[in-house]
């Protein structure tokens, strides 16, 4: 049957705030190599993409917790077994990423071959990202929105999002585009995400519920 206008409009604008928040999260995690590509070469933007192939990569490891853990919080509301997998997965997260940054030049040289000295660097600063994005990710969908604040899980891409482009901006204008000042950004705008996240647990006194 067609529904009334109001539900529509209703879940349209239920909705509107999660359908900002993906394309946000698109632009500054999916956009980095256009921009390098406006402002470099092929070659850097080669270079960039192989860093970021492994850190998109390191990343999918913790979605299908991810999704388990949004219903699972949402219906039960358990936070005190939720904090239990969060400090265990983030330290779990912190070890692996060590140990991938001691063996990263050995796993680029493995996948994709030798003279790839950029790629190195850059997935090591990426690398530095990846102990903030778990985290994140963890206060996310299946924490802040789970209990019933999704602004802010919302709100802090799209913040991060434009703080993100606001320093493009500023580094194109300084002449200052490179794979390593895109990876610091990405480094930036993902510690900006996480701290807003924290202030909504830390605010709503979420992680003081038992």
């Amino acid at each position: 049957y067609i529904p009334k206008l109001a539900t529509l409009v209703k879940y349209l604008r239920d909705s509107s705030q999660f359908f900002l928040s993906r394309v946000s999260v698109s632009i500054y995690t999916s956009t980095n190599a256009f921009i390098l590509g406006l402002f470099t070469n092929n070659k850097m933007v080669g270079y960039y993409s192989i860093a970021e192939k492994l850190y998109i990569a390191l990343q999918q490891i913790y979605h299908p917790l991810v999704n388990t853990l949004y219903p699972y919080v949402a219906h039960r509301k358990n936070v005190h077994l939720y904090k239990k997998i969060f400090k265990l997965i983030t330290f779990a997260n912190v070890i692996l990423v060590l140990a991938l940054f001691v063996s990263s030049d050995q796993i680029i040289r493995v996948i994709f071959g030798d003279g790839l000295e950029v790629s190195m660097t850059v997935f090591k600063m990426l690398l530095l990202s990846s102990i903030i994005v778990v985290p994140s990710i963890l206060l996310g969908y299946p924490f802040l929105a789970a209990m019933g604040y999704p602004k802010y899980a919302n709100m802090s891409v799209v913040v991060g999002s434009f703080l993100h482009l606001l320093g493009i901006g500023i580094l194109s204008v300084l002449h200052l585009i490179s794979v390593y000042s895109v990876a610091l950004m990405v480094v930036i705008t993902e510690s900006f995400v996480l701290a807003i996240r924290l202030y909504g647990v830390i605010k709503e006194k979420l992680w003081r519920v038992k």
